[in-house]
């Protein structure tokens, strides 16, 4: 819940992107947006992060208990992925 660990964790996505070169990479973060902490998945994409989705359907069940930690998503994202052209 400390907003230290959330700027942590956008400084490390940052590092990594930056690393990341030829691939294309989904990683799973918590992400603070205008004071709203959501469970979040980055694309990244030849050094930088392509886009942020975040999660809409919360569990709250048994071990899952994400709806005290994270604000659901207002609208539904997805992505495609296209399996790159054979040379």
């Amino acid at each position: 819940m400390r907003g230290g660990f959330y700027r942590d964790c956008s400084a490390a996505l940052e590092r990594l992107a930056h690393e990341v070169r030829g691939i294309t990479l989904v990683v799973g973060h918590p992400h603070e947006d205008q004071g709203k902490r959501h469970n979040a998945a980055s694309v990244v994409k030849d050094g930088r992060v392509v886009g942020t989705y975040y999660k809409h359907v919360l569990p709250n069940y048994t071990v899952f208990d994400e709806e005290r930690y994270f604000v659901p998503a207002i609208f539904r994202a997805s992505f495609r992925w296209e399996r790159p052209a054979s040379a």
